[in-house]
């Protein structure tokens, strides 16, 4: 019997743990069942098909308790990202139903009987179903919705997302049953309460663009080790130059989720004794697409998808950070949050800073990244001032690694000449002026405007203002015609700017205190 891929993540990610299922089966009863994986699908060879049902039975049973269900006391719930967490128990597939699951899976694996007439295909696998044909639900498969006006035709991938298949589609009950087996994977990695208890929660699935089962099967080999409630992907803070012992909570979204895994598992992969090329081995082990999947919490489920292909510039910067013991989620961009004018921390506007920094990073756009660090009206940068060097360093590693450092040095003499001549004379805008820059043209202006700024610092204030820089800086700008060099010149002097002038601001508020 070949279960065949079906070139769609949610029921492939199914078919691969549908197979981590019967694999471990066929090791403690290899004369049942024995199980053989090919690129395009899953072979299996059953003995004894009633022996066979009952084991999976009981495995599919075990499983779920600790992949979808979580514990507080005595009572046991469902985890919020799980599609059917709203519905009453007899509304759940069969499989998650005790006294409705062993007569499924005989239906399942029940020798096809095939049909008089001309027999519909299923329009997830394009098979013919033969008999036992099941209906669409969101309980199986995400991509549906009970909300006409996104359903039917209007299906597709738009800006915000795939969303809208329509519910009650007549499906295989193949198709059925790797859809609704996918929310029990313990390699599906979740964050919820995004936005608080009511708000969104997302899965996240390996999407390899190869489209192998093996390949799939090997990318998934990381299998997280937590089931608890709001995340199963955590990681551990620096201070003082040491990792914490105490693990944290992701808590952001999407791509901090994503970051914080991928850094996590590059780290476990770089400790081991016999890597010699982290980069090699990561492409190896990691997968280069990933599927986000938005949940609301609530019982409206109007659920949204999003895929990103992590590229190779990506996981090569990725990689050479934590070859260098940096960790660009656990060890940066969390120390990283935002305050009004009078030093209170905002609560609101924080994680979203923290972030659209996880998604620079991991979309390779360096004008995300510089737009996060430029300084705004109302809300100021906070950091340890070690973090400082941190950003520097991947800055350096994004963007300047093949590009001669003596220009590199300019710019961050040139950030700070910029961020100290702002806060000496209290005023930012020069700063604001910075994030509009289009053009040569307008970087000049700032720059004429910053040295106009210089008359009436004290000596004490111009010491640590370096004009040599703004002049070199200058004459940069006119040999310049590259639009791409342009604009990392631009970003980098930012993000420079930026951190230093948030350093002066709370050097500043130290002293008065």
């Amino acid at each position: 019997m070949l279960w065949r891929t079906r070139n769609d993540p949610w029921l492939d990610n199914g078919l691969e743990l549908f197979g981590q299922i019967v694999e471990h089966i066929a090791s403690q009863h290899p004369r049942i069942l024995q199980v053989q994986w090919e690129p395009d699908g899953l072979k299996l060879t059953i003995k004894d098909v009633s022996r066979f049902i009952e084991l999976l039975d009981d495995e599919i049973k075990q499983k779920s308790q600790s992949a979808i269900y979580y514990t507080v006391g005595v009572r046991q719930s469902l985890k919020p990202f799980v599609g059917f967490n709203q519905q009453p128990q007899r509304q759940r597939p069969p499989i998650f139903q005790d006294d409705r699951r062993r007569n499924f899976l005989e239906q399942l694996f029940a020798s096809q009987v095939q049909t008089r007439g001309e027999l519909k295909g299923c329009p997830l696998c394009g098979e013919p179903i033969a008999a036992h044909e099941q209906k669409l639900t969101l309980s199986v498969y995400p991509f549906v919705t009970k909300i006409k006006s996104f359903s039917g035709v209007r299906t597709r991938w738009q800006g915000s997302g795939l969303s809208g298949f329509t519910e009650y589609l007549i499906v295989c009950p193949y198709c059925y049953f790797l859809g609704a087996l996918t929310w029990m994977d313990d390699a599906l990695l979740y964050l919820c309460d995004i936005g608080g208890t009511n708000g969104t929660a997302i899965v996240m699935i390996p999407a390899p663009t190869a489209g192998s089962l093996t390949r799939l099967r090997r990318v998934k080999s990381y299998r997280p080790k937590y089931g608890e409630r709001k995340t199963n992907v955590k990681f551990k803070s620096r201070s003082n130059g040491k990792e914490q012992e105490e693990e944290r909570n992701v808590r952001e979204g999407r791509y901090s989720l994503l970051l914080a895994f991928l850094e996590r598992t590059l780290n476990e992969i770089a400790e081991e004794v016999e890597i010699t090329d982290l980069f090699t081995e990561a492409r190896k082990r990691i997968a280069d697409g990933w599927l986000f999947v938005s949940i609301p919490q609530g019982r409206m489920k109007n659920i949204t998808a999003h895929d990103l292909v992590l590229d190779e510039p990506t996981l090569r910067l990725l990689a050479a950070l934590v070859g260098k013991g940096k960790l660009p989620y656990a060890y940066m961009i969390t120390e990283i949050w935002l305050s009004d004018e009078k030093g209170r921390y905002l609560e609101r506007e924080t994680p979203a800073v923290r972030e659209s920094l996880s998604e620079a990073v991991l979309t390779d756009d360096f004008d995300l990244f510089a737009r996060t660090f430029a300084t705004k009206p109302r809300r100021q940068l906070r950091f340890p001032f070690v973090i400082g060097d941190e950003v520097e360093d991947l800055v350096q590693l994004w963007r300047w690694t093949n590009m001669d450092t003596e220009t590199l040095e300019v710019l961050k003499k040139a950030g700070r000449a910029l961020a100290q001549i702002a806060a000496s004379r209290k005023q930012p805008v020069l700063l604001y002026a910075l994030e509009r820059v289009r053009s040569g043209s307008d970087l000049l202006e700032v720059l004429k405007e910053g040295i106009h700024r210089l008359i009436g610092l004290d000596a004490e204030e111009m010491q640590y203002i370096s004009l040599d820089a703004l002049e070199r800086l200058t004459e940069l700008v006119h040999q310049t015609t590259d639009a791409k060099r342009f604009s990392d010149i631009k970003n980098t002097l930012i993000v420079f700017a930026g951190v230093a002038y948030a350093k002066n601001i709370m050097a500043q508020k130290r002293q008065l205190q």
